[in-house]
């Protein structure tokens, strides 16, 4: 997916962060293209749903998340 990301979104596009976003903008390209999905298939109240997880063995700025509630 990071390839795919890499190709997909334009480095001027990364630098666009979304109001509803909040404090909570993605950090790598992966993450941003993983977010622009999730606001195309859900809801925007169900981004409050959203919790990050970063296992141990992850690096924090890996794009895990855990999806509950829509």
């Amino acid at each position: 997916m990071k390839d795919e990301a890499e190709l997909r979104i334009s480095d001027e596009q990364f630098q666009i962060h979304k109001p509803e976003w909040g404090k909570d903008v993605p950090d790598t390209k992966e993450a941003y293209f993983y977010r622009l999905m999730f606001d195309k298939m859900f809801k925007p109240h169900c981004a409050e749903t959203v919790k990050r997880w970063v296992p141990s063995w992850g690096a924090p700025s890996d794009p895990y998340f855990i999806y509950a509630r829509c």
